[in-house]
């Protein structure tokens, strides 16, 4: 074997290593939308930072303490345990048996199996908050009057915010295969959109008619990463996107970015990117123009917040706007110029999420 011949080994040994581990990097298949939305909306539901990574290599005490920026779908469960019901007598069982695995390591190559096994099974049996359960049902059973009364029988706003956006949440997590998000719930996700938007709409205008306190502002945020979710689920990696599912996805769009342009606390790079997914819709929509013009905003606001990221990813949309009028296919110079870009803190969940796009694209 030639030295060029080990050096290649090596690298795809390194390279089918790391996908093995799991963590950011996914094999070949894309992240899902939940990632993204969830990842970028920030604020309140900001998901920096956190990550279930309780793989055979880690040697650490607590999930609590195995911490990166991404999180992957198969840690949804755990993820949104801890964030929702961190003492709950399920979570701490679900936390004991990552935390078991963590332990283990690559010892004991069949007890790590079944200890695999268990965690699915667990978190199979928590998929589901009892909120999301209950609204899925009366959905299907096509009673979303009583879905909406469920969730908004919390009663106080914040509650009521925090209920609909694990409910819309919890329904992208199920429709998923692989990695990719699916439309296969889309009547359930479009009836429970509507009803949050709604509900968004009655919340800011009662605020508009006062000065926002601080409290104000915190519901505000949560708003805005409604908002943001929704229209980041709208759009499906698998099957076709309805017309009812875009005129949602870009109403929530637009939404967004005013809710962010409303309020009085620092929100310029959170306006930045949502400029960058209103742009997109507006690309699906045909409106090459008006796409246009928001991508090179969001990339001269990204400029003007040194942010090399958001400039990476306004310089994707437009490479995926002009590959979409002529029929979905992206030059190769332009391939290798994304791929070339200065992205920025490698720590920036965004720079890993754009390099599996651009992947995508090779």
């Amino acid at each position: 074997m030639t030295k060029k011949d080990s050096t290649k080994k090596n690298s795809q040994e390194s390279k089918k290593k790391k996908t093995q581990q799991g963590g950011v990097m996914s094999g070949d298949k894309t992240m899902r939308r939940l990632i993204i939305g969830t990842l970028a909306a920030g604020g309140a539901f900001q998901l920096n930072g956190w990550q279930a990574q309780a793989h055979g290599n880690r040697s650490s005490h607590d999930l609590a303490a195995l911490r990166s920026d991404l999180f992957m779908p198969s840690d949804y469960v755990a993820f949104r345990q801890q964030m929702t019901a961190p003492t709950a007598p399920e979570t701490v069982a679900l936390m004991r048996l990552y935390r078991d695995r963590a332990n283990l390591g690559t010892r004991d190559g069949e007890k790590m199996a079944s200890l695999q096994r268990d965690t699915r099974a667990f978190e199979d049996s928590l998929r589901l908050r009892e909120t999301s359960r209950q609204a899925m049902l009366l959905v299907k059973a096509g009673k979303t009057d009583a879905a909406v009364a469920a969730i908004e029988g919390e009663g106080h706003p914040e509650k009521v915010a925090f209920e609909y956006l694990w409910t819309i949440t919890d329904i992208v997590y199920l429709n998923q295969q692989g990695n990719d998000l699916t439309n296969e719930n889309e009547r359930e996700l479009l009836a429970i959109s509507k009803a949050a938007m709604a509900f968004n709409e009655r919340t800011l205008k009662s605020l508009g008619a006062k000065d926002n306190t601080v409290l104000d502002e915190a519901l505000m945020l949560r708003i805005a990463e409604i908002y943001h979710n929704i229209a980041s689920y709208m759009i499906p990696d698998i099957g076709e996107m309805s017309d009812r599912a875009l005129k949602m996805g870009y109403q929530a769009a637009k939404m967004g970015l005013e809710t962010r342009q409303m309020m009085t606390s620092d929100q310029a790079k959170e306006i930045m990117i949502a400029k960058w997914t209103l742009a997109r819709y507006e690309g699906l929509r045909g409106r090459t123009e008006r796409a246009t013009d928001l991508y090179n905003q969001s990339i001269r606001e990204a400029e003007a917040l040194k942010d090399e990221a958001g400039v990476a990813w306004g310089r994707f949309g437009l490479a995926e706007l002009d590959a979409r009028s002529r029929g979905n296919k992206i030059r190769r110079a332009e391939v290798a110029e994304l791929a070339d870009l200065p992205r920025g803190d490698s720590d920036d969940p965004r720079v890993e999420l754009l390099r599996l796009a651009i992947d995508r694209l090779q």
